[in-house]
């Protein structure tokens, strides 16, 4: 997993690079830079859209986004770039041709991959668009979602030819709404998860930001991403102090519920967290005071302590989530190298005290943090290690091998989806022992030998699917584990081959199952 903040990124809204007048957009522009650069971020995201007043002869001006790149790469930022399917910047902004409109677009995109060959941009698809209405020029998503994943893609195709680049698929709309979750499963359905190296979603919430890992909407919207093996990247987030769609938060609440979502989407394996925002004039929003404000040039309170909370976790890396009594107590472990033990804490509930592995911890609603020498101390889960059946007594085969196994890793399965949920708040399934009866004589080996090694091996891989949906819990390397399978399943006839075809199957569940295991008991360390 990458550090913390690696991930850490910013939004700086499209609505500074319309035909608005230049020397006033640069002053906006540089005053946002000049709060990011104070931040520990390695992201920005800066999208554009299509500008009647940008277009020329030869295409597009392309003038105030380059200004824009200019400035995020002098201080070390890396691009994101989405593109709005909105009439912000239309001249006439009723009776829009809506054909027109598409061809217009796909102009837009091509300028702008092309402007940007060879310079690492990282390209995101067309903002929210499964939302429609406004973030689709006015029309129904649901009615026209094949133009949404067609430009999506067409989009991506784009983005495949600059080997610098890369696409991050999806940017679906907040899921509070049911119409947005019903449009981003079509989406899916028709293709905009078969392109792009990520996907993102806002997750944007109303209330606490815990309910992230409960909320089913959610969790199938990032099972989908898991199963199309594409990296969550959240583009938007935040909690606002003015009413909105999310509510009205205090900006105690608005300070907390932000750093308490990013630390969670971190635990959660986020590939990129781009909070909302550093638009200065976003007031409810932005991390800083406005440009025209007599406080310009400080943050407000959530901007001050996500700088404070995040530089102090600078290089560090999320290594587990400790085990407390209340799954709506927080405990974060951090690592980093040649650096101490840091462990991030707070509740979702009433403030209480705890204690754990004989330190006494305050918990609130606003995240601390404390360094730590050594981590409290953490049960393991002892590997399995099955009956190859090579060199058993091949009459009593099935009590001496088969029912053994069986047995033994059903139990081992519920222990670790016990875990799973006890330690790590994640859903997982619970397994009934393998009860079908044992053969009555050779004939029935087979069928029952079959259905047994079919079975178990698909209980294995629900846990390896659910494992596939927490990139944290993913391989060392950072890919997905593979399923498994077992082949060669002969039946009862007593070769040298087919014993040790049998002992094969065996000792593939072995490895699966121990690899589980093994990565449990790594990131509870």
């Amino acid at each position: 997993m990458a550090a913390i903040t690696d991930k850490l990124g910013v939004n700086e809204w499209s609505m500074y690079f319309s035909g608005d007048d230049y020397e006033v957009f640069k002053d906006n522009v540089d005053y946002d830079f000049e709060m990011m650069n104070q931040l520990p971020i390695n992201w920005v995201r800066l999208g554009t859209t299509y500008v009647d007043s940008l277009v020329t002869a030869d295409g597009f001006d392309w003038s105030h986004l380059d200004y824009a790149v200019a400035k995020a790469k002098n201080i070390g930022l890396k691009v994101i770039m989405p593109v709005w399917f909105v009439t912000d910047g239309l001249t006439n902004k009723t009776n829009v041709d809506y054909q027109q409109a598409l061809i217009n677009w796909r102009k837009l995109i091509t300028s702008l991959v092309h402007h940007y060959q060879g310079q690492g941009i990282t390209y995101e698809a067309f903002d929210e668009a499964t939302g429609g209405g406004h973030y689709w020029l006015n029309q129904d998503a649901q009615a026209n979602i094949t133009d949404i994943v067609s430009m999506n893609n067409y989009f991506a195709r784009l983005v495949a030819t600059d080997d610098t680049a890369s696409y991050i698929t999806g940017d679906f709309p907040w899921l509070g709404d049911p119409n947005n979750i019903d449009n981003a499963i079509t989406a899916v359905k028709l293709g905009m998860l078969n392109v792009g190296q990520a996907a993102s979603y806002h997750p944007y919430h109303q209330g606490l930001p815990e309910q992230a890992l409960t909320d089913k909407d959610e969790l199938n919207l990032r099972q989908q991403f898991a199963n199309h093996n594409l990296p969550i990247v959240a583009t938007e987030y935040g909690y606002s102090v003015t009413s909105n769609f999310t509510g009205t938060y205090t900006t105690q609440q608005q300070s907390d519920y932000t750093l308490r979502q990013t630390l969670l989407m971190d635990m959660l394996g986020f590939d990129k967290m781009i909070a909302f925002t550093m638009d200065n004039s976003d007031k409810g929003w932005a991390f800083q005071h406005n440009y025209y404000d007599g406080s310009k040039g400080v943050f407000n309170q959530v901007g001050s302590d996500y700088q404070q909370f995040f530089t102090e976790l600078l290089g560090y890396t999320f290594s587990a989530r400790v085990t407390t009594d209340s799954q709506d107590d927080y405990l974060l472990a951090y690592t980093a190298p040649n650096k101490s033990d840091k462990l991030v804490y707070w509740t979702a509930a009433d403030n209480h005290a705890i204690t754990v592995g004989g330190i006494s911890y305050q918990l609130t609603g606003t995240p601390e943090i404390t360094t730590m020498e050594q981590l409290p101390s953490q049960y393991q889960l002892a590997t399995i290690q099955l009956i190859s059946g090579i060199d058993v007594d091949w009459p009593q085969y099935w009590q001496q091998v088969c029912q053994v196994n069986a047995n033994n890793i059903t139990a081992t399965l519920n222990t670790i989806s016990n875990t799973m949920l006890n330690r790590f708040d994640i859903p997982a399934p619970v397994f009934a022992p393998y009860a079908i009866p044992l053969p009555v004589d050779d004939s029935q080996a087979y069928v029952w030998q079959q259905t047994m090694f079919m079975t178990i091996t698909g209980q294995i891989n629900q846990l390896i699917t659910v494992f596939n949906s927490y990139n944290w819990l993913t391989q060392d390397d950072g890919s997905y584990w593979p399923n498994i399978s077992s082949e060669g399943l002969t039946g009862l006839a007593l070769s040298d081959v087919q014993k040790q075809q049998l002992s094969q199957n065996w000792a593939a569940m072995t490895v699966a199952i121990n690899n589980l295991i093994n990565k449990i008991n790594q990131v509870t360390q």
